[in-house]
């Protein structure tokens, strides 16, 4: 464990958070117990990966749907000339 300098003694760390973060990591917290179903985890993380990777298509969907008909309208406003004229 990471202790910081002014707590820190050679036997152990004395440090207030210390006794927190090794029972946070202790092994009988980090260790499934005997029965658990693990394949119960991917189908959970695909899942949310699918909701945020949704909302990203849709939200790249919707600007470029915005920007085509701002454009379209602002070309139209301009006429063609002057809209190559921006292009080139």
């Amino acid at each position: 464990m990471i202790c910081p300098a002014e707590t820190r003694s050679r036997s152990r760390c004395t440090h207030p958070g210390a006794a927190l973060l090794s029972s946070f990591w202790s092994k009988d917290r980090i260790v499934a117990p005997p029965g658990f179903n693990r394949w119960q985890i991917p189908p959970a993380s695909i899942a949310i990966h699918l909701c945020i990777g949704s909302v990203y298509a849709q939200m790249t969907s919707i600007a470029n749907m915005l920007g085509r008909i701002g454009w379209a309208s602002a070309s139209d406003s301009l006429g063609r000339k002057r809209t190559y004229t921006l292009f080139f």
